[in-house]
This record gives C-alpha cells, structure tokens and sequence, in this order.
C-alpha cells in the first residue's frame, strides 16, 4: 500500500538506533509484513515509543496499530517486533480506496483557495463538520476514522487534520498533552513562519501558545511534544 510523504518530526526525536527500528517497523507496516527486525538496537521499554512515533508521523498508514508483541534474544534484548494490523489485507485494499476518495475530495475542496491559511481551515471545518465523537467507534485511534468515517476521537481528529496539511505542504504535528489530568491529542502547525494550535475536537482553529493555554488553564503539554514543537519550530530557519 502507498502512504503519503512525512516530515517525521516525531522521528527526529529518536535515538539513532530508534530511528533505524522506526524505518524498518514504517517499510514492514507499508507491505504488511508480519515482523520487524529489532536485533538489540532498541530496548523493550522504548518500543511502544518508537511505533508511536511512526504513527504520529505517518497519519495515512492508518492500519497500524498501536500495540505489537515482542521476542526476546534474552531477558533484556528484543530479537522482533510483530506489529498489528486493524484489519486483514482484503479488507484493508477496500478502506484504502475509500480513504483516498475522501482525501482527494476534501483536498480538491481546499485547494480551491490559493491562501495556505484558508486551506487549513477549510479541513479543519471538515473534520469539525462531519465527525462526530465517539469513543468506541471502531478505528477511532487512527486517521481513517475522521476522514471515513463519521466518528472518532481527538487522536484520529488530529492525525486525520496532520494527513490532510501533508497533502497540502503545510507543516503540522500531532501533540499530546493534559487537560485537568486527561490525556488529549490535537495540532500544532506552521502557517507563515508562526507557530499555530489548531484542536479539531474542542474547535479552536490557529491558537498562540497564550491563547490556547488561556482557553485551558490547566494545559500541560509533554515534554515529547515539546520536542516535536522545537522541531517544527527549526523548519522556520531552513
């Protein structure tokens, strides 16, 4: 299956050994292997981080899930990782050809507007228009849920809004952080060198880190996410 292009802004804050098990599990993911060659390189402890990692970069490998099982070389090195799949191949191809269909609809829709700005908006107002929350909706950890489906969750709100700013070469991450001491995910992106918050699930669209922090006075971001921000923050420069 094809996936579309990635900053990989969450990669970049991976250890170099990370990052190599990070490619082999998104080349493994893209064929549907069954298993990833971990070798020693990467502790049991980090690899739910790096498989987060690929995912949060890769909105449209919307099959991978975020669990996976492990082999041991012994009691402290992993030998492999088995990633899972939300569905089996067959039915994977048919939710593949729906999901383009969505995406290239909506983003012949944004694309309309020549503005960057507006262009996010526009998907923004898609995923706020036609997705419903729902926390037991079926795929709802992953983008495929807000861009084929009429439920999800602020995860797959905000990886569905990441696919669609790829698309349109805008840059975007998905973050994570707290509100009143649960985990919520939404987005940060980059429109003329200004560092926005765009939040599909509660609907505040290109937010300053003051307004958003005013709008939830006990907002605590992850100190990973506070690296994919610098991150995206660097790109500013070059």
């Amino acid at each position: 299956m094809h996936s579309y292009a990635a900053p990989l802004l969450w990669r970049k804050t991976l250890t170099a050994h990370e990052q190599i098990l990070y490619d082999r599990i998104l080349r493994t993911a893209n064929n549907l292997g069954s298993r990833v060659l971990v070798g020693g390189l990467v502790g049991a402890s980090r690899i739910l981080n790096v498989l987060e990692a690929v995912r949060m970069d890769n909105p449209a490998v919307f099959w991978l899930s975020y669990s996976a099982e492990i082999s041991f070389i012994d009691q402290n090195r992993v030998l492999f990782m088995f990633p899972t799949y939300i569905e089996d191949e067959e039915t994977l191809t048919a939710m593949w050809f729906e999901f383009t269909g969505n995406t290239e609809y909506v983003i012949n829709i944004a694309k309309q507007e020549k503005n960057i700005t507006e262009q996010a908006r526009l998907v923004f107002i898609h995923i706020m228009e036609t997705t419903e929350f729902d926390r037991y909706a079926h795929f709802h950890q992953s983008a495929f849920s807000a861009v084929a489906s009429a439920y999800s969750v602020c995860m797959g709100k905000s990886l569905a809004f990441l696919h669609f700013c790829q698309i349109l070469g805008i840059p975007a991450a998905v973050v994570f952080g707290t509100i009143g001491g649960y985990l919520h995910a939404w987005n940060v992106l980059l429109i003329n060198g200004n560092l926005y918050h765009a939040d599909a699930t509660w609907g505040y669209f290109m937010k300053t880190d003051e307004e958003l922090r005013a709008a939830f006075a006990n907002l605590h971001i992850t100190p990973e996410s506070e690296a994919v921000i610098n991150r995206l923050l660097l790109l500013v420069d070059n």
